[in-house]
């Protein structure tokens, strides 16, 4: 199945939002209290297929940043 346009742009936007609040909360930005509270409203939305790719770049973005930093 191919993916359309609105689907890229979706899969983009929740990847941007992933980015943003594990990039946060890597760099202590976001308290563990908000996080968990951002996440709960946050993920019964996404589909865990979709989630799983977000989670997986996101994080893998974010764990470049870390080490990139620590050089």
């Amino acid at each position: 199945m191919r993916e359309d346009l609105s689907d890229i742009e979706k899969k983009q936007e929740l990847y941007t939002k992933c980015e943003t609040i594990v990039k946060m909360q890597l760099s202590l930005g976001m308290d563990s209290i908000h996080a968990k509270k951002y996440w709960q409203a946050f993920l019964p939305s996404v589909e865990p297929s979709v989630l799983a790719d977000v989670l997986a770049m996101a994080l893998g973005s974010a764990g470049h940043q870390v080490m990139k930093s620590k050089s």
